[in-house]
């Protein structure tokens, strides 16, 4: 994949040029807004299309041994899944292990990764409001998967034969590409002066706030 083609993906439905914005301009994320809508009243409405449930119901099938998260309440335009490997609690950690999946309605590919989440349950980010203190190490391998290659490529099977428009994007690639005049949506512009990740426009906007803070390898 050319990365300037990735870019004219993001161009479709943002309007580059506005760092400082927040949000974009008013009529920015028209289409976007649409195509999230659309997704959240289909789930609200119990009303989720053939390939949506297939989507849910094959990685439930082939990860039965694990608990499977759909995640597609997320307001934003992607299906998003988290199977959950392992949890472990040490002292004042807990680390959980998972296989995220990320789905974008914005352009035809869609991405896979595994994610370390250390979460220090005695340290708050706030005084009067307890907020723990969050790391998510992202990656393509896992410490704690005994399976992690065949894992990976389960999901991406999965994938593309329900959407065999698909194909699949390196996080790595994603989360390492920046763009600097733009803002993705639900981010502000005062959360980052280097600008934002491809990952961030297409795929997801979860980003290092509210306590966590997000590393990819």
């Amino acid at each position: 994949m050319n990365i300037d083609n990735l870019i004219k993906e993001i161009e479709r439905y943002y309007d580059l040029g506005f760092p400082t914005m927040p949000n974009g301009s008013p009529s920015q994320f028209d289409d976007i807004f649409k195509i999230t809508e659309a997704k959240i009243n289909r789930l609200l409405t119990d009303n989720l299309s053939f390939t949506e449930r297939k989507l849910i119901s094959d990685i439930e099938k082939e990860f039965k041994e694990f608990n499977v998260l759909s995640e597609f309440e997320k307001q934003f335009p992607n299906y998003s899944i988290s199977i959950q490997l392992h949890e472990k609690d040490i002292e004042e950690l807990t680390i959980i292990y998972s296989l995220e999946l990320r789905l974008s309605l914005l352009t035809q590919y869609f991405t896979a990764f595994y994610e370390e989440r250390i979460i220090h349950k005695n340290s708050s980010l706030h005084l009067h409001t307890f907020t723990p203190i969050t790391t998510s190490i992202r990656s393509s391998k896992t410490r704690v998967a005994n399976y992690q290659e065949k894992y990976m490529d389960t999901i991406k099977r999965i994938v593309t034969v329900l959407f065999p428009n698909y194909s699949f994007l390196s996080h790595h690639l994603l989360c390492k590409t920046i763009i600097t005049n733009g803002v993705p949506l639900g981010l502000d512009p005062s959360l980052s002066n280097n600008g934002f990740s491809v990952y961030n426009f297409l795929f997801d906007n979860d980003f290092d706030y509210l306590g966590t803070t997000y590393i990819t390898m």
